[in-house]
């Protein structure tokens, strides 16, 4: 498997090694919520970030990054699978995902990023990816690795 994600791979980084980085999408959603209210740390609190995405032609420059609404609407997917409470924030990005849930595909493929993919004839990543709870493997960044998350 090929993962293309500068910014996710930023976010890894960013968090240190102390802190487990989850990678959860639609594909893995219901996943990916079980896994972060099973994790010795989330006691703690548990933080979703949506990555954004790198503006074309900026690549080598992390800090030029733009909202990025598939990765908003993956964490909205993510913790409308949480029965926790929730920060303003998070309990809009959860009923933004839920609102959405008629067409958010169709939404996705006409974002910047859809355009984006559509002009490069990658439509299939779009249909494949906006599909919900296809895997129940949850990988986590550890000491520099992409591992399974072992609960």
């Amino acid at each position: 498997m090929i993962l293309v994600a500068p910014n996710g791979g930023a976010c890894s980084t960013a968090a240190g090694p102390e802190y487990p980085v989850f990678m959860g999408s639609f594909l893995n959603a219901r996943a990916t919520a079980r896994a972060l209210m099973n994790s010795p740390n989330a006691k703690n609190g548990i933080v979703i970030v949506a990555a954004g995405e790198v503006v074309e032609g900026q690549f080598d420059d992390l800090q030029i990054r733009r909202f990025a609404l598939e990765d908003y609407l993956g964490c909205g997917a993510i913790l409308s699978q949480i029965r926790a409470p929730m920060t303003p924030e998070a309990e809009i990005c959860k009923r933004a995902f839920e609102y959405s849930l008629q067409d958010y595909a169709e939404l996705i493929r006409e974002s910047e990023s859809g355009k984006y993919l559509v002009e490069r004839n990658q439509e299939a990543d779009i249909v494949h990816c906006v599909q919900r709870d296809l895997y129940g493997i949850v990988p986590i960044a550890k000491g520099g690795q992409i591992v399974p998350f072992n609960s």
